[in-house]
């Protein structure tokens, strides 16, 4: 018997800077997973969910802002997070880690990855340059690639 339960990935882009490659990433990978009948994807954008970039005191009790109560459903019935983000100075992006911030409980208990965007590329020419045989002087030289 076939499970009628289809899994919820939410795809979150994790840069709110303009001209960013998440949109791009993002989009090729719901497009990817969109095609398998089991799986459905939410695209969440940070840069359009207008999150407060401040929490409020606990003890406050305050309601919380819109924008966090209407994304906090999106969230919380997902299944697994996809996280596609750049890596800033070794670290993820403050729109990221605002939006952890805010969404503690809807987190919890659920599978996640992270795509980033940075690191995909240094890695990649880390092992296109690195391969057994490619140079000569592998063993001594620095990793080739992107450098800050």
């Amino acid at each position: 018997m076939i499970s009628e339960h289809r899994l919820r990935v939410v795809v979150i882009i994790g840069s709110v800077r303009q001209g960013r490659f998440g949109p791009t990433a993002a989009g090729w990978f719901a497009a990817q997973a969109c095609e398998r009948d089991d799986v459905e994807v939410d695209v969440v954008d940070l840069a359009e969910a207008w999150l407060p970039e401040v929490l409020p005191d606990e003890r406050a009790c305050l309601p919380a802002p819109q924008p966090v109560q209407d994304l906090a459903p999106w969230l919380a019935a997902a299944d697994a997070f996809v996280v596609v983000t750049p890596e800033y100075n070794h670290g993820y992006p403050g729109s990221l880690e605002n939006a952890i911030d805010w969404f503690r409980e809807e987190w919890q208990a659920n599978a996640a990855a992270a795509a980033l965007l940075d690191q995909l590329t240094w890695w990649a020419a880390l092992l296109r340059d690195n391969r057994p045989g490619s140079r000569p002087d592998t063993r001594d030289s620095p990793p080739r690639g992107r450098r800050r």
